[in-house]
C-alpha cells in the first residue's frame, strides 16, 4: 500500500474512532434527552430481581454531580444496608 493511501486511510480510522468515542465533535450532534429519574420515596418497599425485599432508608447526594452521583441506601430483611446509584435503581427493583 503507498504510503499517501496508508495515511487516508489512517486519518479514516482515526475520524471514525473520534465519531464513535466523542460523539459530540460532530458537526450537527444534538445530545440525547436526559429524562428524570423517578426517586424511590424513603420508607417505600421494592423488590429485587432475585426476590428479596428491601425498604428504602436514605437518599445520597440528591443534588446529583458527576463527582457525587444520587445514589438510593436500602435495608434488606437481614438487617444489612446496602447502596445503589440511582440511575441503576430502576434496573433491578419493582416497587411493591
Amino acid at each position: 500500500m503507498a504510503k499517501e493511501t496508508m495515511m487516508e486511510y489512517l486519518a479514516f480510522l482515526d475520524a471514525r474512532e473520534d465519531a464513535l468515542w466523542y460523539p459530540e465533535r460532530l458537526e450537527g450532534y444534538v445530545p440525547p434527552i436526559k429524562e428524570k429519574i423517578k426517586i424511590p420515596a424513603i420508607k417505600s418497599k421494592w423488590k429485587h430481581y432475585n426476590g428479596l425485599k428491601y425498604k428504602v432508608i436514605a437518599i445520597a447526594n440528591e443534588e446529583n454531580t458527576e463527582k457525587y452521583p444520587t445514589t438510593v441506601v436500602y435495608k434488606g430483611k437481614n438487617g444489612k444496608i446496602w447502596s445503589r446509584l440511582l440511575t441503576d435503581w430502576h434496573r433491578s427493583f419493582t416497587e411493591l
